[in-house]
């Protein structure tokens, strides 16, 4: 097998000449390309080329997705209506970057969507199916390089669900997921999972 681990932008030339060229497998990063026509070239692939590539949407097989799968309409959380995800760390900030090719905003000008937040999209995707609609806020916070370093993606999906991903290349280290139902909630915060049920949970004074 061949994996493709390079910078965003040289994904399709590689997958391009390797399908012409080579028979085995290839396991390419994620993003598959970084363009509408790049696309509509894979998705003109044959089913046979088409199964010798596995792009590493690894979020797939992530804790993340076992959690949504197992609370998914449970009595515990009920039906799922909005999650929001913050995802950030401070890379911008360190020396090396500035001159790296996920600051250089003539090849990558959306790193920080095709590189962190695509993995939401693809695993909520999966799991939620067909976007609705989708509204999409990248900014360059850092002022080093020239690639958006924060994005807010906002997505409805066709079932109703609500999905807001903040990410960050120029903020403090966070990972804090929450999860909201009709009957309950999941919050993740520093890898520790705590669940909110039930809905009707009231105090001394009937609140």
């Amino acid at each position: 097998a061949i994996i493709i681990a390079s910078p965003n932008y040289t994904h399709f030339e590689y997958l391009k000449k390797l399908v012409s060229t080579y028979n085995g497998y290839i396991l390419c990063e994620k993003p598959p390309v970084t363009s509408i026509e790049q696309i509509d070239f894979l998705n003109s692939l044959s089913k046979k080329d088409k199964s010798r590539i596995y792009f590493n949407f690894n979020y797939r097989f992530s804790n993340l997705a076992k959690v949504l799968k197992s609370y998914m309409n449970s009595e515990q959380i009920g039906k799922i209506i909005s999650i929001n995800i913050i995802s950030t760390h401070g890379l911008a900030f360190k020396n090396d970057y500035e001159n790296s090719w996920r600051a250089d905003g003539q090849k990558n000008k959306h790193t920080i969507l095709e590189t962190v937040s695509i993995h939401y999209v693809d695993l909520f995707s999966s799991i939620f199916g067909k976007i609705n609609q989708a509204k999409y806020f990248p900014n360059l916070v850092s002022e080093r390089g020239s690639s958006f370093d924060t994005s807010n993606l906002l997505i409805k999906y066709s079932n109703g669900v609500s999905l807001s991903i903040f990410n960050s290349y120029a903020t403090p280290y966070l990972e804090d997921f929450l999860i909201l139902g009709t009957n309950g909630y999941i919050r993740i915060l520093d890898n520790e999972l705590k669940i909110y049920s039930p809905r009707d949970t009231y105090d001394d004074n009937g609140f």
